[in-house]
C-alpha cells in the first residue's frame, strides 16, 4: 500500500456471513482491520457495547459495538428513501451507519471503509442506484470499499490513487445476486464460523413486530422499555392518545421479563388460590378506571379462570391493590378482537 495513512481500514460488522468474508478479505489484502458493529434496540442481536475481539478464520479482530438506538429513531421517523415492505429504511439505514463510521474515521486518522454488500443481493438497498446514493450521501466517495462485488462496480477513487487492486480482491472471491454458494465456499475454505443465519437481524422487517411498532411512533413514543417488550408477549392498545397499551405474557420466559418491570409499571396476576395464568403489564400515562377493568378482563381471559360470569380476583404485584371483576367471556373475547384492530 501506498500511504501510511490508508494502512487501516474500518469494516462494517452485522455479524453476517458477507460481513465475515469482507473483514477476511480486507485483512488478506494488507489492511489493519477493526470491526465496527452498531446495536440497536430493533436489531435481534443482543450485545455489550465497547471493545471486544472476534475470531475471523485464522485472525483475530478487534471490534466496537455503538449503541445508536437514540439517534436512529430520526432515521426510522423519516427516512429520505423510504421504507421496504414494513418499517426498515435500509437505504437510510446504511447511510446513517457509514456517517456514524466516517466521524470515527476521521476522529482516528483512517481512510478506508469496508462493507460487505453484494450487488443484487436485496431488492431494495442493493441494486446499483441505492448503492450510489449510499456512497455519495454518506459522503465517503473517496473512502468506501465493497470487495466482495468490487467486478460489478465502476471504478473507485481508492482503485484511482492505487490504493485498491480490483484484480486482487477479484482473485479470492467476487459474488453478484442472491446466491450464497461462493460466499459458503470461501467460508469454509478459510474455516470462517460464528456467523449467524441470513434470516435478517433487525426487527423492522418483521411483520407482526412493525404490526405493534406503528403506533408506538404515530405517538412520537421513544420509550427503551416500551419499545424492548414489542418483542414479546400479547399485545393489546387501549388507547393511542395517549398511548396505552396492555401486554400479557405468552410463556414463563416472557413473565420473567415482564415482572423485571414490576417497581415501574401495573403487573396483574391472578390472586385466586390454585387458578394460574400469566403476568400483565399494563403500561400508560393517566390510566383510568376503565383501562384497567378492560385490562383485567384481558389478563383473566388468558388465565386459566374457566367460571363464566363469576367474580375473578387479581392483584397488582407492583403495588398490592387488589381488583374484583365481574368476568364474562363474550365480553372479553369482543374486546380482545376490537384492541388487536386498533394496530
Amino acid at each position: 500500500m501506498n500511504s501510511k495513512s490508508y494502512n487501516k481500514a474500518y469494516v462494517l460488522f452485522s455479524g453476517g456471513l458477507d460481513s465475515y468474508i469482507c473483514a477476511h478479505m480486507m485483512k488478506r489484502y494488507g489492511f489493519d482491520v477493526e470491526l465496527i458493529t452498531f446495536k440497536s434496540i430493533f436489531f435481534l442481536r443482543n450485545l455489550e457495547t465497547g471493545k471486544s475481539v472476534i475470531d475471523v478464520g485464522e485472525y483475530k479482530l478487534n471490534r466496537i459495538v455503538i449503541d445508536v438506538t437514540d439517534e436512529y429513531f430520526d432515521v426510522l421517523e423519516n427516512p429520505k428513501y423510504g421504507y421496504g415492505k414494513n418499517i426498515n429504511p435500509c437505504i437510510d439505514c446504511k447511510i446513517f451507519f457509514l456517517k456514524k463510521a466516517k466521524k470515527l474515521m476521521e476522529d482516528n486518522d483512517v481512510n478506508v471503509i469496508a462493507t460487505g454488500e453484494v450487488l443484487g443481493q436485496r431488492p431494495k438497498s442493493q441494486r446499483s442506484g441505492p448503492l450510489k446514493n449510499i456512497k455519495t450521501d454518506s459522503g465517503l466517495e473517496k473512502h468506501l470499499v465493497r470487495p466482495l462485488c468490487i467486478s460489478s462496480l465502476t471504478k473507485s477513487f481508492l482503485e484511482d490513487i492505487g490504493i485498491i487492486h480490483r484484480e486482487r480482491f477479484e482473485e479470492m472471491m467476487q459474488v453478484h445476486g442472491r446466491s450464497r454458494k461462493n460466499q459458503m465456499e470461501y467460508a469454509n475454505k478459510y474455516k470462517i464460523t460464528g456467523f449467524s443465519s441470513p434470516s435478517g437481524g433487525c426487527l423492522l422487517t418483521h411483520k407482526e413486530y412493525c404490526r405493534k411498532l406503528r403506533p408506538i411512533l404515530n405517538c412520537g413514543i421513544r420509550d427503551k422499555m416500551i419499545l424492548s417488550l414489542l418483542k414479546i408477549g400479547r399485545h393489546f392498545l387501549l388507547s393511542d392518545d395517549p398511548y396505552k397499551t396492555v401486554i400479557s405474557g405468552r410463556n414463563e420466559k416472557e413473565n420473567d421479563i415482564i415482572e423485571n418491570f414490576k417497581d415501574k409499571q401495573i403487573i396483574l396476576r391472578m390472586n385466586m388460590d390454585d387458578i394460574p395464568g400469566p403476568l400483565t403489564l399494563v403500561y400508560g400515562e393517566r390510566l383510568d378506571e376503565n383501562d384497567l377493568e378492560k385490562a383485567c378482563l384481558i389478563h383473566t381471559y388468558y388465565s386459566d379462570f374457566k367460571n363464566n360470569n363469576s367474580r375473578a380476583k387479581l392483584i397488582d404485584i407492583s403495588s398490592g391493590k387488589e381488583y374484583n371483576i365481574l368476568y364474562n367471556e363474550d365480553d372479553a373475547v369482543s374486546l380482545i378482537e376490537s384492541m388487536r384492530s386498533k394496530h
